[in-house]
Formats: structure tokens, sequence, C-alpha cells
């Protein structure tokens, strides 16, 4: 199918030639917020929040979030779901 393809087949096929390729690509969960078990916390997985249309309640825990994050990386802390790629 990559070969066949006319959009840029050959950076793709040289990326999955090169690189480990995730293996789980989710683009929403049910119920929200995600249950404490969630899949976000496998090793080598990456999550990003898919933006398109949110709520400003949706946007003030991505900043929430994110705020975290810097907090935790200036302070020297542990992230609380860290990934490994």
């Amino acid at each position: 199918m990559l070969a066949r393809s006319n959009y840029g087949y050959q950076a793709v096929a040289d990326a999955c030639a090169t690189v480990v390729i995730l293996q789980d690509t989710v683009v929403m969960w049910n119920p929200q917020p995600a249950p404490k078990d969630h899949h976000g916390d496998m090793p080598n997985h990456a999550m990003t929040p898919h933006i398109s249309g949110t709520t400003i309640d949706a946007q003030l825990r991505y900043a929430t979030g994110t705020k975290d994050m810097l907090d935790r990386f200036f302070k020297g802390e542990e992230f609380l779901h860290r990934t490994t790629l």
C-alpha cells in the first residue's frame, strides 16, 4: 500500500525502516476523564490532546495539565505520567 501512495510514501517507508513505530493509536476514549487504569500509563505510549472543538472546561484542563508538567520539570520532579519513546 505504501509503495502505491503518491503522498510522500518514501518518507513514511524510510521512517518505518529506521524507527520503532508505536503500535497504539487512540483518538478518544469514553468515559471522560479517563479512568485511573487508562492505557496512557503503558510504556512506550504517547498521547496528545485532540483540541479541535473542545469546550472551555477542556481547554482549562489542558492548561492546568501543561502548567503542572512545567512546574514539575523546573522543580526537577517526576511527571505523573512518564512516557518513554
